[in-house]
Formats: C-alpha cells, sequence, structure tokens
C-alpha cells in the first residue's frame, strides 16, 4: 500500500497530515491534490505569467493570481490561503500556454470579481464568493 503525504514532503515543507487511503478514487483524488500543491508552489514563485495577456490584461491577472495563489483569506476554518485546487492549477496551467478554454476565462472573471469584493468590502470569503456566483460570474467548476 504507498502512503500519500499531503502536502508532499521536501525541504521546506513542515510535517504534513498522513494518511493512507482505502479505495482506488480516493488514492487518485490524494495524487491529484499532491500535484496541485507543487502546481500552486510554482506558480507563486513565478514572477510573469507568458501568455496570459490573450486572456486578461497584466495588471488583472496579478491581482487574480495573487487572490487564488498568495492572499490570506476569512474562511470557513481559519484566516489563511485557499487550499490547492487541481482544477484550478490545471487552469491555470492552460492559461499559461495559451490553451486555455472558455471555462478558464470564467474562472478569471469569477476570481476577480471575489478579490474585488472581498478587498473593496473587507469580507469573508464566503460573503465574497456568493455574489461572484449570483452577479453571473460562476467559477466553472461548480
Amino acid at each position: 500500500m504507498e502512503i500519500i503525504y499531503f502536502p508532499p514532503p521536501d525541504e521546506a515543507a513542515q510535517p504534513g497530515a498522513m494518511f493512507i487511503p482505502t479505495d482506488q478514487a480516493t488514492i487518485e483524488y490524494a495524487k491529484r491534490a499532491g500535484q496541485a500543491v507543487l502546481q500552486y508552489r510554482e506558480y507563486q514563485a513565478k514572477q510573469s505569467d507568458a501568455n496570459q495577456e490573450k486572456a486578461q490584461s497584466e495588471t488583472k491577472i496579478a491581482r487574480i493570481k495573487d487572490h487564488v495563489f498568495n492572499q490570506k483569506h476569512i474562511l470557513d476554518d481559519a484566516l489563511r490561503p485557499f487550499d490547492a485546487d487541481p482544477d484550478i492549477a490545471n487552469a491555470w496551467h492552460r492559461l499559461e500556454n495559451g490553451s486555455f478554454t472558455s471555462k478558464d476565462l470564467e474562472l478569471l472573471e469569477h476570481e476577480y470579481f471575489e478579490s474585488r469584493f472581498e478587498r473593496l468590502f473587507k469580507t469573508n470569503y464566503r460573503t465574497s464568493h456568493d455574489p461572484a456566483n449570483h452577479s453571473g460570474r460562476k467559477s466553472g467548476l461548480e
């Protein structure tokens, strides 16, 4: 049985939770989630994002990237950054290499609205997420 560490171990990581999955679906999800953590770290470290200008302005992209990958948010359980999400990591990868889809652009619009709402009203994530959806800017992940 394979042991999956989340987050994946490396020199910079603090010891994380360890679990032993029991079914194939959980094993596959854990692998995808671990890969998403690594992708998030890569995106956090990058200084510029090539080809995203095709989708949005550089300033808007920088704001969205900061909102999704770096900022701490008042979440349901604590003040912290968002959890790594495999679907968002994959969408960001497509945006970087120019192979984005309309759903990826919807995600950008959703996150942009959410970031502006959160900062403008100094509110929590849930309070900014729901109006983004109600305004017609669904993330494309629902």
